[in-house]
Formats: C-alpha cells, structure tokens, sequence
C-alpha cells in the first residue's frame, strides 16, 4: 500500500510544493515500492515535472520542486507508477487566493438538526479574512431549490439569524439523511460573491447509542457464566460523551424470542466514563434460558432506545469458560491490559483448566502456540456494574493469564485475537477468544517536545539511526490525525479485500498438502464464534476430507485431537491482485478527509524529513508564531523492526494579550500615498471577551519613508480585531522595513480605556515591501496586440516597444479596475497611476 501527502491542501503560483511518498504492508511494516516514475500534472493533464525510477527504499521518500509563478490555476495531481502497474495519485490546487476576501462562518447550529425540533436556529456570521466582523452585506440561503432567506441584511453584530422549518423541511422523514443547502454572502459596493455549503444531519436525539462491534464484544453467553457487556454513548457526529446516564435492562426467554411477561425485568442506570464507555455485567442465567433480551435507553430521552437479543452457546457442557472482553489497546509500548487476560470459570473447570493452551492470531498468521498454567480463584462482580441479583448457587472462578508468547505475530495488526483452549471430562474441546484493537500506529514514545518560556521548541525523535522520519510542525493537532486516519482507511480496505480474499482462496486453501499428524490453524477473520467457524483445527486427518467437495462444512467429519501434541501454526500468505491493491489509495481520498485537510491550509510552518528540522528550529522567529497560541509537532517514522509509527504533540506557548498583522501590497510607488491597515488581534485564551486594552504604536524612524498619519497613534482595543488605519510615503526606491512596535499605554489605561491588566511585553510586527520609482508608460510584451490593425492614436515614440495605444491603454485600464480590487477600490490612485496621459480622454461605461 502506498500513498502521497502534500504538505497542504492548496498552494499559490511560485511557492514550493511538498509532498511525501509513504509505503506499507498489511503488518504495518514499511514496504519497498519501486517506482517506475512519480509525475507532476496539471489541471490540462500535461506533464510539468517527474522524477523517473525512484525507489521507497525505506518506505519513505520526500520530493520538493518550485511551481512556476505562471502556473495555470486549478486542480493538479501527483500520479506515482509501481512496476506492477499499481497507480497512486494525489490532487491538489494552485489558486493565487487561498484566502477568501470575506470568510463565513456558521456559529449556531451547524452540527446537527434533531428530528422532533419545530424549528432550527442557525446563525451565520461574516468575516473579512483577518477576522473583523463585517456589516452592510447581504446574505441568502438556499436549501435545494428553497430559498429560506433572500438578501437578508447583515445585523450590527456582523451576522444574520434565520430558521429552518420542521413543517417546510419534514425532518421526521429525513432522520439519518443530511439536509444540505448553501449560504451565500454579497458585497453590496463591490457586488463580490463568497459561498459556503452545510451538511446537517438530522438525529433522532442529541446522545447516540451504539454497541461495539461484534469482533470485539460476545453476541453469546455460556450457562452457568455472566455475560460481559459493553455500550458506546456519543454525540450524533460520533464524539464519546462523558458521565451521560444509560438505563440497561434485561430479560430472560425459556423459548427464542418469547419474552413473556411473567420474566422480571432486571435494569439499573449507569453513568459513561471519560471515553463514553459503559460496561456492564448479566449474571448467569438458569439452564432453561434459551435467549436474553437487553435494551438500553437514555432516561429522558424519547424514542431512542437500543435493543439486541443474546444467545446461547451452541456446545452444552457443564466445564465452560470465557475470557473477559478488552476492546482497545491505546499503546505499543505499554500494555498491561494486552499482557493480562481474565478467565472465568465454572467450579468444573477448576480442575480440568489448570492448563490452557492459548494461541495469538493475527491478521494473515498465526503465533505458535503455548500452554498456560492457572492459580483460579473465586470470583466476585463488580456491584457497580451488575444488573440484577447474583444467584447464591453460582460457583464461579477466575484467573489472570499474562501472555507469554512472542507477541510479534500481531505487534503490527490493528486488530488481534487470543485464543485459548483445553478438554473437558469428554475429551471435547473447549474453548473461547477475544479480540482487541491495539493502535499501534501511535506511539507515545516515538519523540518529546518541549517549549521554554521564550517559544524556543525543542524536539528529540526517539529512533535508530538511519530510521526515515517525516516531520510537521504547525499550530493544529488534525494534521497528524488526517495522517492517521488514511493510513487506518487503507488498513480497513485491506481487510476488506483480505477477507473476500480468503473466501474466494478458501478452496485451495482446503487442499493444501500438510503433514497428516498436524492440524490446521487459520485465521478466519471475525467469524470464531463457534467451534466451526473458529479457524483452530486439530484434528487427526486419517481419512482424506481434503479430497472432498470444497466445503468447510468437512471439519464435521473430523474427530478431536485429545492429546493435543503437535500443535502447530500453518502460515498461509494469500495472493493480492494489483488491481486490488490499485483501489486502496482512491478508497482513503474520501470526503470527510478532504474537509479535514482542507481546514490545514495556512497551517503548515515546516514539512520535511528530520534531518531538516533542527535548521529550521533554529531559525524559528518569535514574529513566526505571533497569534499563536499552541504548536503542533506531527511526526511520522518508518521502522523496519518495530513498523510504522506516529506521535502529535500539542504544546501550549507563552502568549501576550495582543500580537499585530498588517495588510501592504508586495509593491509600492515612490513618491506616492499607501494606504496601510495595522491590525491589533486579541489573543482570545488570556483575555476575557469584555476586556479593553490600551495600546500605544511608535514607528521606527527612517530617511526611506515618511509616515504621513498621526504619528504615535494610542488606541483602546476592546473587540477580537482592531483595525489601524496608516499612511504612508515611500521615498527611496529598493526594499522598505517599517519596524511598528505595539505598548502599553499606561495614560491611555489611566484616562479613558479601563483595562484589567497592568501591562504587556511589547509587540513588534515589521512592514516589509519593496519600492519602485513611480513611472506611467506601459510596456508591451513580446505579443502582438489586436488592435494593431485599427487606427492607431499614437502618443511619443514610434518605437513598436515603448508605443502607447490610446485604445489598448483603455482595455488595461478597465481590465486592472474589474479584476484588481486594491485599484478598484481607489479609483484616484489608479487616476494618478496614469497623470502622465491626463491629455487622452478616456471614455469608460
């Protein structure tokens, strides 16, 4: 599997575009992928760069070129091509605006509609793009061909209130389907257009039930045993919510699905932890119970209820066990809860388990099996979690097994499974397993990050030598969850194809020649529920059932190793078709991870492999991180022992109340008036909302400018954004640094602008531009203009170079004023651009 990453989503005409190539296995082990070529290609699909016979000798390479500030603007895609024609593609945008002029922003109900609601507030507020709160625009929104408000004015507050109708819209027939619409913005002077679209899914109720999946958590119980349970309570986007209060009932059947009323039902509320977990324990039920019935609602909470049946095990027999659920494993390096395994026991199965052979399978392998010795003891429930009475007859044991096997069979797999069995009194064997996610993607110990009182960042990449890293430090921790979540979107497809795989192989998998005195052992997925589904097979194979028609169903035929001797694990690797392989890389591009990436364009500050990283910390201004509040280390490795691993740190950095931004053209004119917009931002984290500031600018002085306004302007900040107006005048042509430092103002604080801290350190913001001297003659190009051929009004030189063309100047003047809105929206400035043909008379309609 492999697959590309650039370092963001969208990039501009001459910036460098980054992008890494990344390379795994099944076992998340770096892979080898030898590449025939890796192409840059343009929205026209012509071929602007490629970087032929590149091999992922580690699993990992980086690429960086510069993109051409004459590029074409749109959609471009990176196209990598393996040998065995596996093709693995990447888009991305070039736009010369990354940021829109106006940034809308939904503020109130944009997560989710709940069905019975008359009616859904939303409120939509306007933006300019450095955060000010913007008014006179107006506003439409649209859902499918409804148009719920038309050109509805923006309030003072910079935002626009509006309601989406139960009896317009039917919400009860839409539950589980999205309601999608837009919202438009237009600039009443400019007529400028910005939209964004919303997506809101319509829920039956604000908390969500869900039960775990079936690999995970037992849809069986075993008589004579509890039954451990588990639910999930989250949001409707599937965020776990915290101490939310679940009613779990149950309910006995002495035929399947013939709940009488004459059963008692048992329930009790319990209370979700910190990952919205609930678990929950039903104590063994009588021998004539042939189903339970659990339902499990939220007090309160009308018509939200989660029901599922539980059934019995399907071998009768009074020596039975059951091993405990785990469901996830958070880390590689330290996994108590992996090494640790409670059984529970019937009193019978004191004596016969004392022994227990446990086996560790994996995704496509399975781990050599062990045995196990047990020291039982008498088990106690949790009174906190029970459900019901615990029967005073009931004589049960438990015992922990610490996993002593080589764990390497699954170190890799995000999914793995225990297995463990023995005989009873009969010679039967019986046997139970457990799976468990384990993320070993994500490794705590895999770097530290640290950050001193001056934002100086430190970071320490724990890995051998020689060991390929990708590193990302930006201010958002989503970047290394986007990493994560392709990589496990891959790894999900590749079961996928795993699993048909086997189904389709499992023919030729039967008729495999193998020693007659060793049993099969093989993975078969999630299906090892019951005896014949369950992959461990040891059995004599005296008669020949490899021979007969290819049906599973011939294990019945097999009679039960008792002695249990020669145990061995058959390691069977299936074939993976390039094509299939070809389909891994579209599957993970879906949308959720594109909204995802998307929200990470102005995010990235470095992007590279380690051996780049310490430069790049040294060179780390404090200008750098202004605004900032938090950075976000992401990185990624490609072990070949331990396999891929990643680690984000998120840490907090020493802010001031405010920090400054400016807004200056690249370019500027000698001798001429620029308008500059200073712009003080609040850090929102250290100051309350009703907070004002006082601040004082001074302006560095210098012989290459002349600051044409008020001098050292004191202003009192009491909103997110204050907006400084500057002027300026250039007066020497070449490069220009205007050092603008922001103070305290202690008279302001004094006087007129009440403030609740005492002072600031000083904030710095340098203006930096380059001036050139002033000159209005127009230049033509190596091009030959259309107009040409018409009468010519010819101004100065004949020289076909420097000609003026009254009509041509025309066309680029009312081409600059439609498409440049800084000219635009300062007519003069264009008029002065142009005094030099004050003696044309220009007619513009």
């Amino acid at each position: 599997m492999s697959m590309i990453e650039t370092s963001k989503p969208v990039y501009q005409p001459g910036e460098n575009l980054r992008f890494r190539v990344i390379g795994f296995d099944g076992s998340m082990k770096p892979l080898r992928s030898d590449f025939v070529s890796i192409a840059l290609l343009n929205p026209e699909n012509v071929k602007i760069m490629e970087w032929p016979g590149k091999a992922l000798e580690k699993g990992m390479n980086h690429y960086e070129t510069e993109l051409s500030s004459n590029n074409k603007e749109g959609i471009w895609k990176i196209v990598g091509l393996t040998k065995s024609g596996e093709a693995v593609e990447k888009l991305f945008q070039v736009a010369k605006k990354i940021q829109p002029e106006v940034v809308l922003r939904i503020t109130q109900g944009e997560k989710f509609i709940v069905a019975n609601e008359d009616k859904h507030r939303m409120v939509v507020c306007a933006e300019d793009k450095h955060g000010a709160r913007l008014n006179g625009g107006l506003v439409n929104v649209k859902v499918g061909n409804h148009l719920v408000i038309r050109e509805n004015p923006l309030e003072e507050d910079g935002c626009v209130h509006f309601h989406l109708k139960n009896e317009t819209f039917r919400f009860d027939a839409l539950v589980g389907k999205n309601i999608q619409g837009s919202i438009e913005y237009i600039n009443r002077e400019t007529g400028v257009r910005e939209y964004i679209p919303f997506y809101l899914p319509v829920v039956l109720a604000q908390v969500h039930l869900r039960v775990p999946s079936s690999a995970l958590v037992k849809s069986y119980y075993k008589s004579g045993l509890p039954y451990f349970g588990y639910l999930i309570v989250e949001t409707p986007n599937y965020t776990p919510l915290a101490n939310a209060e679940v009613e779990i009932c149950f309910k006995i059947a002495s035929k399947p699905f013939q709940f009488e009323d004459s059963h008692e039902k048992s329930c009790k509320i319990l209370t979700s932890s910190a990952n919205g977990l609930i678990k929950y324990v039903i104590p063994p039920v009588p021998e004539f119970v042939k189903q339970i019935i659990v339902e499990a609602s939220i007090p309160g909470v009308a018509d939200h209820k989660q029901t599922f049946v539980i059934n019995p095990w399907v071998e009768q027999s009074a020596t039975q066990f059951i091993i405990k659920p785990i469901l996830r494993i958070d880390s590689c390096e330290s996994m108590p809860e992996a090494t640790q395994f409670t059984v529970i026991m019937t009193r019978n199965g004191t004596a016969l388990f004392n022994k227990l052979y446990l086996q560790s399978a994996g995704r496509v392998s399975s781990a050599q099996t062990k045995s196990v010795k047990l020291t039982p003891t008498p088990y106690v429930p949790e009174s906190d979690i029970l459900i019901g009475n615990w029967p005073e007859s009931a004589e049960i044991y438990s015992a922990n097994i610490y996993r002593e096997i080589d764990a390497e069979s699954d170190k890799h797999s995000v999914m793995n499974r225990i297995v463990m069995y023995g005989l009873d009194s009969n010679g039967n064997l019986i046997s139970d397993s457990v799976a468990y996610l384990k993320d070993c993607l994500k490794d705590e110990s895999l770097m530290s990050v640290n950050v001193d009182k001056n934002n100086r960042i430190a970071v320490d990449l724990k890995v051998p030598q020689g060991v390929p890293c990708s590193v990302a430090v930006g201010t958002s921790a989503e970047r290394g969850r986007l990493t994560e979540q392709k990589i496990n979107k891959l790894l999900e497809k590749f079961d996928d194809i795993y699993a048909k795989s086997f189904e389709w192989d499992r023919c030729s998998l039967a008729k495999l020649e193998r020693n007659t005195n060793r049993p099969l052992i093989a993975d078969f997925k999630n299906n090892w529920d019951t005896f014949k589904e369950m992959g461990l097979r040891a059995v004599y194979t005296k008669s020949d059932i490899f021979n007969k028609s290819c049906d599973w169903e011939v294990f019945d035929e097999a009679t039960v190793n008792k002695s249990l001797q020669g145990l061995l694990a058959v390691q069977h690797t299936l074939p993976y078709p390039e094509h299939i392989m070809t389909s891994l890389a579209d599957s993970a591009n879906m949308a959720q991870l594109n909204q995802l990436e998307n929200s990470l364009i102005n995010d990235v500050l470095f992007w590279g492999p380690k051996e780049n990283l310490q430069d790049f910390l040294k060179s780390l201004k404090e200008s750098d991180l202004a605004g900032k509040s938090e950075i976000a280390v992401h990185a990624i490795c490609m072990d070949q022992v331990r396999g891929v691993r990643s680690h984000s740190v998120v840490k907090r950095l020493n802010t001031q109340p405010i920090y400054m931004q400016h807004d200056l053209p690249i370019i500027i004119y000698q001798d001429t008036i620029q308008n500059v917009s200073l712009y003080i931002k609040r850090d929102q984290s250290s100051m309350k909302q009703t907070e004002c500031i006082p601040v004082e600018l001074v302006f560095e002085r210098s012989d290459a400018y002349e600051i044409v306004s008020e001098a050292q302007p004191r202003i009192c900040s009491c909103s997110k954004v204050t907006k400084v107006p500057l002027r300026i005048k250039a007066l020497k042509t070449g490069p220009l640094n205007l050092k603008v430092v922001a103070r305290f103002s202690s008279s302001l604080a004094s006087a007129e602008c009440t403030s609740e801290i005492e002072s600031f350190e000083p904030q710095q913001v340098a203006i930096r531009t380059r001036v050139e001297s002033y000159n209005p003659k127009i230049t033509l190009r190596k091009y030959e203009l259309a107009c040409k051929n018409l009468p010519k009004a010819r101004i100065g030189s004949d020289d076909d170079e420097t000609i003026l063309i009254a009509q041509d100047l025309a066309n680029i003047f009312i081409k600059q004023i439609r498409d440049d809105k800084s000219i635009r929206t300062d007519i003069l400035e264009v008029l002065a651009r142009f005094n030099g043909l004050a003696d044309i008379p220009l007619q513009i309609s």
